[in-house]
């Protein structure tokens, strides 16, 4: 009789466990805009000329599914028009740029 006590309490507390990791795995993530895009300790801020957001919607898509797929933020990159030279990444994924 206490054998069957003890192994339903185990269970219960497994089962609270699983839920609390399940729970936290289900948090929601979003893609957002980047504030800035930084490049040799100088960052750009976007102002709609020099610096601009004009990603496709299928890159749009692309980083929504990510954001779904792997429960992780996505950050959506800037391409910078001036100063040239400057290649930016599409996005910031798990703090790694890409392409």
């Amino acid at each position: 009789m206490n054998f069957a006590r003890n192994l339903s309490y185990v269970l219960m507390l497994n089962y609270v466990v699983m839920t609390e990791i399940c729970v936290k795995k289900t948090s929601v993530k979003r893609v957002e805009l980047a504030k800035y895009y930084e490049y040799e300790d100088k960052k750009y801020y976007s102002d709609g000329k020099n610096v601009i957001f004009d990603f496709s919607q299928k890159e749009y898509e692309i980083a929504v599914w990510l954001s779904k797929t792997f429960n992780e933020s996505v950050i959506i990159n800037p391409r910078i028009n001036n100063p040239e030279g400057i290649k930016t990444s599409d996005y910031i994924f798990q703090n790694h740029n890409w392409k």
